[in-house]
């Protein structure tokens, strides 16, 4: 079984309801903008570049700043 499941681009990022992803792990890159991440009650602004890491089990939602995300 490969490590990655999943991997996808988004330039258009809305907000997203609170969730979490059983069985697997979620990696991040913001390539530009600025991004609001709710990961288990706790608000972290994040700005390009980063990378940002959500356990299998947090509940989070994420939210673009601006018009500009990557």
């Amino acid at each position: 079984m490969s490590m990655i499941q999943n991997v996808r681009y988004a330039c258009d990022l809305g907000s997203s309801h609170v969730h979490t992803h059983t069985g697997y792990h979620q990696m991040i890159y913001v390539r530009r903008g600025k991004v609001v991440f709710d990961i288990e009650g706790h608000r972290y602004v994040v700005d390009r570049p980063s990378v940002v890491f959500i356990g299998c089990h947090e509940q989070h939602a994420v939210r673009a700043c601006g018009e500009i995300y990557e």
